[in-house]
């Protein structure tokens, strides 16, 4: 379901496979369960590439918060790249833009991180 790159000590790509095309209810407890284990596991900076995600529900962009909210309470960063137009009107509406640092490119999330 989702593929994890060590780019370093400090970084880790998270992408989801490509038959995985939706963040919805039916993946959000595995991917919020799986990702937090990445930041406990001494993950500084975890970079996640939705360049295959089409589609986030209100369970995924819970899963977000959540991942995104542990990775701060222990002074680790979320990065999210490559978001669909659709769902970025969504992000910027519930203002999660606010929240998230939020990237056009995995290439330019590892650049704000160096």
């Amino acid at each position: 379901m989702i593929e994890l790159n060590r780019i370093s000590d400090r970084v880790i790509i998270a992408r989801f496979t490509e038959n995985i095309k939706k963040l919805n209810v039916v993946i959000a407890a595995n991917v919020k369960k799986e990702l937090t284990t990445v930041i406990e596991n001494g993950c500084n900076n975890l970079v996640i590439d939705l360049s295959n995600i089409s589609f986030i529900d209100s369970s995924g962009f819970g899963a977000l918060v959540t991942i995104f909210n542990h990775a701060k309470n222990r002074g680790s960063r979320v990065l999210l790249t490559n978001i669909a137009a659709e769902t970025m009107e969504l992000v910027k509406v519930t203002k999660l833009d606010q929240v998230f640092d939020l990237y056009a490119s995995v290439d330019d999330a590892l650049d704000s991180i160096i």
